[in-house]
């Protein structure tokens, strides 16, 4: 009987669970139709208040278009739109649409805008009207340069968008001059920098900056005042930056050294120093003059200044030095390149040079280059960039200066020859008192000049130079000179007096 009553009462409460179950599925079906319902009677609504909206919007647009736009000139009554607009709260995309079938490629404002808009700002009206005109290129009147507009953007006259449609049509393509007047004009409302970061992203073809010196502008002691403030660091490598890869900086710095001295200071950035070089470094031969090396001296040494900047003069290909007697401490080598080994600096120096390496000056005589290697002050390859390629026939042989440190003729001719391969005269120094070295001298010298000599006495052994077919001497050549020139001349020599200066 339990059993009976159990499986019933299991019946039953499945009976129970279907009902509810069935009960919640039609309360869910019953709020789901009720819900698609009330969406399809909104979307019903919506698109029918919409279809008056656009009705409404249309009927607008006309009686806007009828009042304000011109059909044979396909232009819009700008001011007149403006001032209505304002006047009746015209919404924002109402306005647009009827702007948009300006077809005007060219706006002239007029010079009664400002009175023609009284009450309201030029920047509104431009944004408002002038920058959503689609065709529009070129705005006459209001700024007549784009310095001039971008000061009036500066000023709150002239949206951004103006300003870059301007840039677009009367740009600089190629080299942008930043003259001083440019410059005072841009600094009377913010810095340079400013004016960059602003103006260069909108000017797609300039590739260059120049820029004037710095000396032409108000405050030449001052350079950050002349940018208007902030650092000139950040302004110069703001603009490289803003460049294209190729493009470059030239001004501000009126030298290759000043750029450096700036560099050093860390005024200017390396990338600056690079272009600079690039475009106004030396080419050819880099003349580094006294007023240069005083310059390059007040912040460093030479060595620090020819190691960073030559590998940034590609076009040079010789390097001048002038006397060392021309420096404020001639009798100190090392004072007058600014500290260091001259060795070092001279070595540097052509191991950064393509070949042929050459460097002019620094020493002014034969001598003095011989005693300096001599010294150990120059290497045989520098000294062999002193004299590369010089045209020289006649070469003085241990003057005074040199025979008094000890050098003899042998070891002077073993070294400096082969550095002159047109020598085919040798002039003996009036110190010297012999010559018995004359007979291993190389085969292409051929004369020989004795008019220096004084205190040399024996003569003889010229007649051991087979190759020898000229000799010169002087009325002060010493007298024992005498005895073999009947015997030079016996052997084919040709033997000629001669005065000092020819």
């Amino acid at each position: 009987m339990n059993n009976i009553y159990d499986i019933k009462k299991r019946e039953w409460e499945e009976a129970l669970k279907e009902i509810a179950t069935l009960r919640k599925e039609y309360s869910d079906y019953e709020r789901d139709m009720t819900t698609s319902i009330k969406k399809v009677q909104q979307e019903l609504a919506d698109a029918q208040e919409a279809k008056m909206a656009a009705a409404v919007f249309e009927t607008k647009r006309k009686e806007l278009l009828d009042e304000f736009f011109n059909r044979s000139t396909r232009e819009c009554d700008l001011i007149g739109l403006y001032t209505y607009c304002q006047a009746y709260g015209v919404p924002e995309d109402l306005r647009l649409s009827v702007l948009a079938a300006d077809a005007r490629e060219e706006l002239t404002l007029p010079d009664t805008l400002r009175d023609d808009i009284r009450g309201s700002t030029m920047w509104e009206f431009l944004t408002w009207m002038a920058v959503p005109l689609p065709n529009l290129r070129r705005v006459i009147g209001l700024f007549d340069s784009m310095v001039d507009g971008y000061v009036q953007h500066k000023k709150g006259i002239v949206p951004l968008p103006l300003l870059k449609s301007y840039c677009a049509e009367y740009g600089v393509e190629g080299e942008y001059h930043c003259t001083k007047e440019v410059l005072l004009t841009v600094t009377s409302v913010g810095t340079c920098l400013e004016y960059f970061t602003t103006v260069l992203p909108l000017l797609p073809g300039v590739t260059r900056v120049k820029l004037d010196g710095y000396e032409v502008c108000t405050q030449p002691e001052d350079r950050s005042s002349m940018i208007g403030g902030g650092s000139v660091r950040d302004f110069l490598t703001t603009v490289v930056n803003l460049l294209p890869k190729l493009g470059s900086v030239t001004g501000l710095i009126d030298s290759v050294e000043k750029c450096y001295v700036g560099y050093k200071q860390e005024i200017i950035p390396l990338s600056v120093l690079q272009w600079y070089c690039a475009e106004c470094g030396a080419k050819g031969e880099y003349r580094f003059t006294k007023e240069d090396l005083l310059t390059v001296t007040a912040v460093g040494t030479c060595l620090e200044y020819f190691t960073t900047v030559l590998p940034l003069l590609p076009g040079v290909t010789s390097v001048s030095f002038p006397d060392r007697g021309q420096y404020t401490q001639p009798e100190d080598q090392s004072s007058m390149i600014g500290g260091g080994s001259v060795r070092e600096l001279l070595a540097t120096v052509v191991e950064l040079l393509p070949v042929p390496k050459i460097i002019l000056g620094f020493y002014r005589t034969y001598d003095e280059y011989h005693l300096a290697y001599k010294a150990g002050d120059i290497s045989h390859d520098v000294l062999k960039a002193f004299w590369y390629n010089r045209t020289l026939n006649r070469l003085p042989v241990c003057p005074t200066k040199v025979i008094s440190t000890g050098v003899h003729p042998v070891e002077f001719c073993e070294t400096m020859l082969p550095i002159f391969p047109t020598v085919n005269t040798i002039s003996v120094g009036e110190r010297v008192d012999d010559i018995g070295w004359c007979a291993i001298l190389p085969k292409r010298i051929t004369g020989m000049d004795l008019r220096y000599c004084k205190d040399l006495k024996d003569f003889s052994p010229l007649l051991a130079m087979d190759q020898l077919t000229k000799v010169v001497y002087h009325n002060k050549t010493n007298p024992s000179f005498q005895t073999i020139m009947e015997a030079l001349r016996n052997k084919g020599v040709s033997v000629e007096l001669k005065e000092y200066d020819k």
